[in-house]
């Protein structure tokens, strides 16, 4: 009870912004007040998490009923992507969906490559495509 309360009151006080903003005192805030300069690994996790489950709750299953040759890992290297380019940013690869569509998965990887999201992060959209490509992962983080 304490909690919610404290947490209307908060939330009133403060209000709500999107975006980033300074705070009166020059410090660059963003939703309810929260000071973004400096955050703590606990906190990073917290918002990787949350961000996690609406990508898996949510934004992948709009992929998986039209791309059933998706097995887990590959799924994985979906959400990555949708992590990074947000999921209309990943709609956005036509090529690459009727790639997986049709199961094949080499030319998947080529259409990663063929991008301007390669150009922009070259070794991790590298290192996806290789993971979509083979259908396996021996190192999640370095491949």
């Amino acid at each position: 009870m304490i909690r919610q309360q404290a947490k209307k009151m908060i939330k009133t006080d403060e209000g709500w912004s999107p975006k980033p903003y300074k705070c009166t005192e020059g410090v660059w805030t963003i939703g309810f007040g929260t000071n973004i300069t400096r955050i703590t690994k606990e906190e990073g996790e917290m918002l990787l998490d949350l961000r996690l489950d609406k990508i898996i709750n949510f934004d992948l299953l709009s992929f998986t009923a039209e791309l059933p040759n998706l097995n887990d890992t590959r799924k994985i290297v979906l959400i990555n992507m949708i992590y990074q380019l947000g999921l209309h940013g990943v709609k956005r690869f036509k090529n690459m969906l009727r790639a997986i569509r049709n199961g094949d998965f080499e030319r998947a990887s080529l259409e990663m490559l063929d991008s301007k999201w390669f150009k922009q992060t070259p070794n991790r959209c590298r290192r996806l495509a290789k993971i979509m490509k083979k259908g396996t992962i021996n190192n999640l983080a370095r491949v």
